[in-house]
């Protein structure tokens, strides 16, 4: 019985360990990602104003 209660212990730390890196990732994949989302928005509000190709090249 030991050995089963301290193998799904085992595995429950495991478990933690990856959802923190996982956490982790997901941070670090957000703030990269958002910029860029801010970047296309103000891109996207200036294209009604002065067209797609004046914006790809500003």
């Amino acid at each position: 019985m030991q050995v089963v209660g301290s193998y799904g212990v085992r595995i429950r730390d495991d478990y933690d360990a990856l959802k923190r890196t996982a956490d982790l990732f997901s941070n670090a994949i957000a703030d990269l990602v958002r910029p860029a989302l801010e970047n296309w928005k103000t891109f996207v509000k200036k294209i009604p104003r002065k067209g797609v190709r004046e914006c790809l090249n500003a």
